[in-house]
């Protein structure tokens, strides 16, 4: 008896989702540079740049609460999208400012919506669609479109609804890693 409690308490700490803090919304990159030191991957790999904070495409369709209380979730899917990215063989370059005309590769994400509704009681029922443009030396070469769903996941119910939408773009950015990995 005494260790299925343990198990159980050690599957309650671990089912905790991630919480955007002050610390982490103090670590966005400065307005001064216009590289970031992001660079993920060796050199010998294709190189594609893509914005260190994927915006929004038009924020008048996002809800207010994911607006206000989920702000790091364009830079949580381009650090995503980085990682995934190395990991099929890409180097993400990511940039504060992103100039679709530059040389070689560019991957314009963008956030095109975010739903969040239920909760933690209820049952999460949250969705975040993604959609970009590649280019490649200033000319359009493919455009990528997708969506993930989630409820949370095991345990959903001790995660906040901002570390739900992260499971999601964490998700997207795997997805648009391997679609960019077929097109370069």
């Amino acid at each position: 008896m005494k260790h299925i409690s343990i198990i159980i308490c050690m599957l309650l700490l671990t089912a905790c989702g991630p919480r955007e803090t002050a610390t982490q919304q103090a670590t966005a990159p400065t307005a001064n540079t216009a590289k970031t030191q992001t660079q993920v991957a060796n050199q010998d790999n294709q190189q594609v740049q893509v914005s260190h904070h994927i915006r929004y495409r038009d924020e008048g369709v996002i809800d207010s609460s994911i607006l206000d209380e989920c702000t790091l979730l364009g830079s949580q899917l381009s650090e995503s999208f980085a990682q995934y990215a190395a990991k099929n063989d890409l180097s993400a370059q990511r940039l504060n400012e992103l100039n679709i005309n530059a040389s070689g590769y560019v991957f314009d994400l963008e956030i095109l919506n975010a739903l969040s509704s239920g909760n933690a009681f209820l049952g999460h029922r949250k969705q975040v669609t993604i959609g970009g443009t590649l280019y490649k030396d200033g000319q359009k070469v493919d455009t990528f479109k997708a969506t993930r769903n989630s409820g949370g996941g095991f345990f959903g119910g001790f995660k906040s609804s901002c570390g739900v939408l992260h499971r999601t773009v964490n998700t997207l950015g795997s997805d648009a890693a391997e679609w960019l990995r077929k097109k370069i």
